[in-house]
């Protein structure tokens, strides 16, 4: 008899929740590097560095979310493991 039937899940929502925080992480660093960046500089370009940094932290952290939620659509073939329980236990 297996314990914890429901271990490799919670592995699972362990993994994408720690995803998740490092994307937004890489965001607020590129915002806050930003900020500072344009204090020293100026405003000039749009593709440097920071903004590189912050947009693919946001992008990547609405890209994860909308993967874990596609199973949450009415009338839906996939069937997750993230339907209808909380992301952590």
């Amino acid at each position: 008899m297996n314990p914890q039937p429901d271990l490799p899940e919670r592995r699972l929502r362990r993994r994408g929740a720690l995803l998740m925080l490092y994307f937004l992480f890489q965001a607020e660093f590129g915002l806050a590097w930003d900020r500072s960046w344009h204090d020293y500089l100026g405003r000039n370009q749009f593709l440097i560095p920071p903004h590189i940094m912050s947009y693919t932290g946001i992008g990547l952290t609405a890209y994860y979310e909308l993967y874990r939620h596609r199973d949450d659509r009415p009338g839906s073939a996939h069937t997750g493991p993230y339907r209808d329980r909380p992301l952590l236990p």
